[in-house]
């Protein structure tokens, strides 16, 4: 009886470590890349706060030749899935090119793979990630759709970001037994924050517009709807300053000019989301250009 205790904890000591071992694939992780890089860092950070075994795999691992290359470095990816020792294999997309091979090659090696998708694939290529008038590439399509399928199958879990993904993703799929929604939040106290606020700048005519991330880059079209109603607003007498972090200076400062809002606005460079949101405190409205209402 002793000896089969002791064995049955040995096997299960080794199984939980095998659950806490995990390739962590993600091609965006650094803070230069983009607030969607943040969602990798810190479900790195709740992993490892966890005791959980983490590998990493990310632009730089491979050095410059797989940073250069993004097909080698996928290529690179797949033997690493292939030849290492972690059971339980993490991605995130997009990008999402390399998604088939890692998606194969866990199931040649029987590892769990748990696909996170803080954006969709298909259904962007379908609507023409949201411009009314863009030539759809329904091959493109076809093989998203395809690869997507395949993955789900494949998959252990598919995760996704909002409602409208989990909708779209149930429908393509035929069922919803493998997808869970992770939203996307912050990891930081949220009282650092509103120590930056300033409750002396409230003035009824002064409203203060901010833009967290891209704006005209994603449709010019609704961006002059917003630039307009911001204008009418002007029109009635109010003062108005329009704050855009990390966003494109082009085109969105061309449609400024147009509407004569240019020496309204001041343009700040790509930051942490952290250091972003003490300038978005401090303003009363905020804007933002959504691709596609019903998924995003």
């Amino acid at each position: 009886m002793r000896f089969a205790t002791l064995s049955f904890l040995h096997v299960y000591n080794r199984r939980m470590s095998q659950l806490k071992n995990i390739l962590f694939i993600t091609y965006f992780f650094e803070s230069n890349d983009g607030v969607g890089a943040l969602r990798s860092r810190s479900l790195l950070h709740f992993l490892k706060k966890r005791g959980f075994d983490v590998d990493i795999v990310k632009r730089s691992t491979f050095g410059s030749i797989g940073e250069k290359n993004f097909y080698l470095w996928t290529i690179l990816c797949a033997f690493k899935v292939l030849f290492s020792k972690q059971k339980n294999v993490y991605v995130s997309c997009g990008p999402f090119n390399h998604l088939l091979f890692i998606s194969l090659a866990c199931f040649i090696r029987k590892k769990k793979l748990i696909v996170d998708f803080r954006d969709p694939w298909s259904i962007n290529i379908k609507t023409g990630y949201g411009k009314p008038n863009a030539k759809i590439n329904r091959f493109k399509v076809f093989i998203s759709t395809v690869i997507e399928r395949l993955v789900y199958r494949i998959c252990t879990y598919f995760i996704v970001c909002t409602e409208g993904m989990k909708n779209y993703y149930q429908k393509l799929f035929g069922n919803d037994d493998k997808i869970k929604i992770i939203m996307n939040g912050y990891d930081f106290d949220i009282a650092e924050i509103e120590k930056y606020k300033d409750n002396n700048l409230k003035n009824n005519q002064l409203l203060k517009f901010v833009c967290l991330g891209k704006f005209a880059e994603y449709d010019e079209q609704k961006a002059h709807k917003v630039i307009s109603k911001i204008k009418d607003i002007k029109n009635q007498g109010y003062s108005v300053h329009i704050y855009f972090v990390g966003t494109n200076r082009e085109p969105t400062f061309s449609i400024l000019k147009q509407y004569s809002l240019e020496d309204c606005s001041i343009f700040y460079p790509r930051m942490s989301y952290k250091e972003a949101l003490k300038i978005a405190i401090n303003c009363n409205i905020a804007i933002l250009i959504i691709r596609n209402e019903e998924i995003d």
